[in-house]
């Protein structure tokens, strides 16, 4: 006895079948239509997006060092050029900042956009713009990104049209410039000025192309700087790195190009101008004194030589020349000492802004000032360094905040106590000189107007001495301002789109195309048998009858009995003509009807069957063996009370249990009986072949309707009893599965004379009209 497979086994064949068993050649056909439709709307939509271009700048922000600084404390050079170890997150807000945004607006002369709109997309145009737009006024604020469509008329004159999408253009199917309704403005010629609703401006030729159409949109300053600031990316380019990464994306390679060409530079000059700063204001105040200073003396000089040529003076006496000698000193010191003052106090101011970088100048003056700079920076540089792994509230990071904290006040305390000793300085000197004055007055008159006037000559000299070298000082310091912004990778020109990937998008189109089309062939797919073609493609077991649809309310009942004339008992009369072509080994013919599992119909079958011939001369039987779950009493409505169980089970004979039909006397039938609790074992006891060779003396023809083979092993004894098997499959119904099952099965077991009947075939499965009712209910008249 074979294998039968089990519940679990038969829903996993069954997904594998029917995965499988959906890509037959229709579906196939569909699969690659929806694929290749998917695949022009992937073309469709690459062609009509605008691409993407993407490129990236990066840069390193060299701190210095805190140590390299000390190391060159005494280097000039060295010290101007100390630098603040910044917050990289500040320095990325400074690349982002408005300032550096608009001064790539200006360079990239982003105002107004220009496009190329003959053909099926528009086109943007970027450098090389065929027209140039000038003295641009708007008056409405929705004037602004509105599209202005421009046509070309001849080489001077140009019409203004409103601008439609290339999807209207396209539906116009027709140049859309010829539609006169949409004329908004009658010709113009180039260089004159266009006035429109709410805006006005200059067109210029530089190279357009006669009857050909472009379009320009105006755009606000804040709406760019939006703009470009939403394209930006400005990251780190890896954890606790001077180095940021700037990207930028467009829709033209070329200006993604201009863009971070020209924000790289910006931001390279604004590093420089902010270290040069302080020392450029100290350099103007001296050049400035330098000019004062020079006039004063060359007028004291010449005043000098003028008094003693009038007054024939040679020399003065030893004391007076001590005096004076004495006053030009102070005065030296006092003037020097000022000018330090001054020059300090601006350094001062931008102290107090957090210019630490101004300090260079005056580090040899002031040291203590520069450690505390320094000591700063290290801190700064520390807590950045740090805060990579840890937060603002760890106690490490609380400890570094709190010494930046001290010696930001420590400088500012320094500083100014410094400025307030300057000060005072200039207080005791100014002093010293009052009293020097009060001398000078005991001498003589001509020796003091000489004397006053070689002072003030000596001091223009000795002043103009020492700016011309705190000139040359300074200068270099000036000079030797080099940026701590090193840029690494220079931007270059992509021309390969970032966004929208070919590859990407076609790869996705063709796989949206295949999913759907799976999708959709496995919402359309139904494993089940419908028509004879299916049946025969998935079993090699002929086939017996072909039973067609009936109604429900006849369904369930020997129905031919109530309509002999009907088309389905046509089909059973053709399928009891098929079953006398096989010879049986006796005089009698046992049929057993079988199905895979239940309602696909084998006990209507069997009933209709022995109904059909129970109409003709032949006698015929039928038993009903699905002791489980017995129906074939109510196809006949009989009561089940005796019948085959008690047949079995020796309870009573068998002429007791025979019913036969009161209109058709070839007609008999024995029900299953009382269910009883051993089924199988009755059916496969001696008894049954007892009771079926009594019959067969009796019946030309046994029909035997025996329980569903998969699900129960009761019908798998009846085989050997049995001239023909017959297994009932029914249309829309019956899962392919279970044919490949029977199929293995009549093969395995080597079941004779095994048949299909393919049942309640409704007629839109059926490709040509198995009988003619016209024939049927033909009569003569």
């Amino acid at each position: 006895m074979g294998r039968f497979v089990t519940r679990e086994e038969q829903n996993e064949s069954i997904s594998f079948v029917k995965l499988f068993s959906i890509f037959n050649k229709k579906n196939i056909i569909n699969t690659l239509l929806i694929t290749l439709l998917f695949t022009l709307i992937g073309f469709t939509y690459l062609f009509f997006t605008t691409p993407t271009y993407k490129s990236h700048v990066s840069l390193e922000i060299d701190g210095g060092g805190a140590e390299g600084n000390r190391a060159g404390g005494d280097d000039l050079i060295n010290m101007m050029n100390m630098t603040t170890i910044s917050d990289i997150e500040t320095e990325m807000d400074v690349v982002k900042s408005d300032l550096l945004i608009s001064r790539v607006i200006s360079r990239v002369s982003d105002s107004v956009s220009y496009y190329d709109v003959s053909g099926l997309k528009d086109i943007e145009l970027y450098s090389k713009t065929p027209i140039l737009l000038s003295d641009i006024k708007v008056f409405n604020k929705s004037i602004f990104n509105q599209k202005i469509c421009i046509h070309m008329v001849d080489s001077e004159h140009f019409k203004i049209y409103k601008y439609k999408t290339s999807f209207k253009r396209v539906l116009n199917s027709i140049n859309f410039l010829t539609n006169k309704s949409d004329l908004e403005r009658g010709v113009y010629k180039f260089g004159d000025i266009v006035k429109g609703k709410g805006y006005s401006f200059v067109v210029h030729n530089i190279g357009a192309d006669i009857d050909k159409s472009y379009a320009v949109s105006i755009r606000r300053l804040s709406e760019q700087m939006r703009n470009i600031r939403q394209k930006l990316n400005v990251q780190p380019a890896s954890a606790r790195s001077s180095v940021i990464k700037i990207t930028y994306e467009d829709n033209n390679p070329y200006r993604v190009h201009d863009v971070l060409q020209f924000l790289s530079q910006a931001y390279i000059k604004l590093n420089i101008d902010k270290k040069s700063e302080t020392a450029s204001s100290t350099l103007d105040f001296i050049d400035t004194q330098i000019k004062t200073v020079k006039k004063q003396l060359k007028y004291s000089a010449d005043k000098l030589k003028a008094y003693k040529e009038t007054n024939n003076f040679i020399d003065i006496d030893i004391k007076s020349r001590q005096i004076s000698d004495q006053m030009v000193e102070y005065e030296k010191q006092y003037s020097e000492a000022k000018l330090q003052y001054q020059s300090f106090k601006i350094l001062y101011d931008s102290l107090k802004k957090g210019n630490y970088d101004a300090v260079g100048g005056f580090s040899r003056e002031f040291p203590i000032l520069e450690r505390l700079i320094v000591e700063l920076q290290t801190a700064s540089a520390e807590k950045a360094s740090i805060l990579t792994n840890l937060t603002e509230g760890h106690p490490e990071v609380l400890a570094l905040s709190a010494q930046m904290k001290n010696s930001s006040e420590a400088i500012a305390r320094v500083s100014k106590g410094i400025l307030n000793n300057l000060q005072e300085r200039v207080i005791k000197l100014k002093a010293l000189l009052t009293q020097e004055d009060q001398v000078m007055d005991t001498l003589p008159k001509k020796e003091q107007e000489v004397l006053n006037l070689e002072r003030v000559y000596k001091v223009n000299e000795n002043l103009f001495s020492y700016l011309l070298e705190r000139q040359s000082e300074l200068s270099l310091l000036g000079a030797a301002h080099v940026s701590n912004i090193r840029m690494l990778d220079r931007p270059k020109v992509v021309l390969t789109p970032s966004k929208p990937n070919k590859q990407i998008v076609l790869m996705t189109s063709i796989f949206l195309g295949l999913i759907t089309a799976f999708l959709i062939s496995l919402l359309n797919f139904n494993n089940t048998i419908r028509t004879v073609d299916e049946l025969m493609e998935s079993t090699d077991i002929p086939l017996f009858g072909i039973i067609p649809y009936v109604d429900k309310e006849y369904y369930n009942k020997a129905y031919v009995l109530e309509d002999n004339t009907s088309t389905a008992s046509e089909a059973f009369r053709a399928m009891r003509t098929n079953l006398d072509y096989i010879v049986s080994s006796g005089k009698s013919k046992v049929i057993m009807i079988s199905s895979s599992v239940p309602n696909e119909g084998k006990t209507v079958v069997a009933a209709n069957l022995a109904s059909v011939m129970g109409m003709s001369e032949k006698k015929v039987i039928i038993l009903s063996l699905d002791l489980r779950r017995p129906e074939m009493h109510h196809k006949f409505g009989l009561t089940n009370k005796v019948g085959m169980s008690d047949i079995l089970s020796n309870r009573v004979g068998i002429d007791e249990a025979i019913w036969q039909h009161e209109i058709y006397a070839n007609l008999n039938i024995i029900t299953s009986g009382r269910i009883p609790p051993n089924p199988a074992e009755l059916l496969a006891s001696g008894r049954m072949k007892e009771v079926l060779d009594v019959l067969k003396a009796s019946y030309d023809c046994i029909i035997l309707d025996t329980p569903p083979i998969n699900y129960v092993s009761d019908a798998m004894v009846l085989f050997k009893y049995a001239d023909i098997n017959l297994f009932v499959v029914k249309s829309g119904f019956s899962d392919k599965i279970h044919l490949n099952e029977l199929n293995k099965m009549v093969k395995k077991l080597n079941i004779k004379h095994a048949g299909i009947v393919l049942n309640s075939v409704k007629s839109k499965f059926n490709k040509t009209e198995q009988f003619d009712s016209k024939y049927i209910y033909y009569e003569a008249l």
